[in-house]
């Protein structure tokens, strides 16, 4: 699930034609059941229809363009997160005009869906109408031969409940009222309310996902933190008093979420209630890594309530750390797009942060390191004949790597034996197109060794 306008471009290449007006928002790799066999394919939305594209991106299959017209109402299996059939309307080449899908990511899938359902039929009627979504109970797709086994839903504790907000869900006790007492979204926030009969109110503000690269240059938790702390105290308190105050580290990982977490805390008081509240911001987030989110919980207690040990600060801290250590996302499985991915790596597209994180956990870095380095060593052992290494102004730029030999020793095995600098110029240059040009010659694209022999030619 991603809505990467890059890679929805070139999506869009393969379904749409040149200036017939319509755009993709959002595309997913989903499984679909048809003529008996399990398969992927890419699931695209446009403005008007939903595309299903084969997984080599050679075109729609067959029947593969269905108009949010024919779509009658969706029916989701409430035993899981990925199951959900379409239910089609008129005269369709679908058996039973039905398409079932499994999806990783249905709650993402679905509210975009229902968004752009409803925004094509209030362009065409001028009329609003809500896409119907039924909960049934429904087969699971199966390859042949293959048995999947259900995912195991981790369990509340005990007197908890699992209470969803978004794409997250969390634990919460069942004191808290059933339903938020507010739900307030604006353009970059949704924020959920609930309180219990002792008036302990519990608040989880979610922000929109933005891109890593945007986020690397954001503000860091820690100064998000105290800004957060300036507007939960009242500007008419005469007095008040931070207990705690710094880094968090989440606990439970109730899914496999491949994502990176980092957090910090802190627990103020105030003359007439106390607050502990916890950042969390989740990085990298799948399928292409390129996302990063900010939520934030916070655990509001008046005052009165604390008096005579009946509710301490740690238990004002345990029930935060409780609500925030159970944010999970609503998809079952953390897949990655690794072709995709692996795309963007390549492009430098990510911090540099991203990159280290990326490598150490899913061994992803850039194709062209290896010559890179080569190239780097060729640069250093140059520099080092020349004798420049020992000239001022070149050891201001180079700083620390002054020392040439350690350098070399950090390259490890890539160290040239004989380094053409020009020639390896030219090495690193036909090496950041070789993926595209495995591609064509395998005939992922269409192309053949024409086409392969022309983009070589070319540099």
């Amino acid at each position: 699930m991603s809505i990467d306008p890059v890679i929805l471009k070139v999506i869009s290449s393969c379904i749409i034609e040149e200036g017939s007006g319509d755009q993709l928002s959002y595309f997913e790799i989903v499984t679909i059941k048809r003529g008996g066999r399990a398969k992927l394919c890419y699931l695209c939305l446009g403005r008007h229809a939903l595309y299903l594209l084969r997984i080599n991106m050679r075109g729609i299959i067959s029947n593969g363009a269905i108009e949010y017209d024919s779509i009658d109402k969706v029916v989701i299996d409430p035993s899981n997160n990925s199951s959900l059939l379409l239910i089609l309307v008129g005269a369709t080449l679908w058996k039973d005009n039905r398409v079932p899908l499994e999806s990783e990511g249905r709650h993402s899938l679905l509210a975009r869906l229902v968004i752009a359902w409803q925004a094509h039929y209030m362009w065409k009627t001028s009329t609003l109408k809500y896409l119907p979504i039924v909960e049934y109970p429904l087969d699971p797709l199966q390859t042949v031969g293959q048995q999947t086994l259900p995912s195991a839903l981790i369990q509340p504790f005990k007197g908890f409940i699992r209470k969803v907000i978004g794409d997250y869900s969390v634990f919460l006790r069942e004191e808290f009222r059933n339903q938020p007492l507010i739900d307030r979204c604006n353009r970059s926030t949704r924020e959920y309310c609930f309180v219990d009969d002792r008036e302990i109110e519990c608040i989880i503000r979610i922000e929109d996902a933005s891109p890593s690269i945007i986020t690397a240059n954001d503000i860091h938790l820690k100064f998000l933190a105290a800004q957060e702390r300036l507007n939960t105290i009242d500007r008419s308190e005469a007095w008040f008093n931070v207990i705690r105050d710094g880094a968090y580290v989440k606990h439970m990982n109730l899914n496999d979420d491949l994502a990176s977490w980092c957090g910090w805390e802190f627990l103020v008081k105030t003359m007439t209630r106390a607050t502990a509240c916890v950042l969390l911001r989740r990085e990298c987030i799948p399928p292409l890594m390129d996302y990063s989110q900010d939520i934030i919980v916070t655990v509001n207690c008046p005052l009165k309530m604390m008096g005579k040990g009946r509710f301490t600060d740690e238990d004002l801290a345990t029930e935060c750390y409780i609500i925030a250590d159970s944010v999970t996302s609503m998809n079952d499985k953390s897949t990655v797009y690794c072709d995709l991915l692996q795309a963007k790596v390549d492009a430098l597209m990510f911090p540099s942060e991203a990159y280290k994180w990326l490598e150490a956990r899913l061994d992803v870095r850039p194709s062209f390191a290896v010559h890179a380095k080569s190239l780097i060593a060729a640069v250093v052992m140059l520099l080092q004949k020349e004798g420049l290494f020992h000239d001022r102004k070149v050891a201001l730029i180079a700083n620390d790597w002054i020392n040439s030999s350690d350098l070399l020793r950090s390259l490890g095995e890539h160290v040239p034996m004989n380094g053409n600098v020009p020639d390896m110029i030219e090495e690193l240059k036909w090496a950041s197109v070789t993926g595209t040009g495995n591609l064509l010659k395998d005939g992922v694209f269409g192309g053949n060794n024409e086409d392969h022999e022309a983009m070589r030619n070319a540099w």
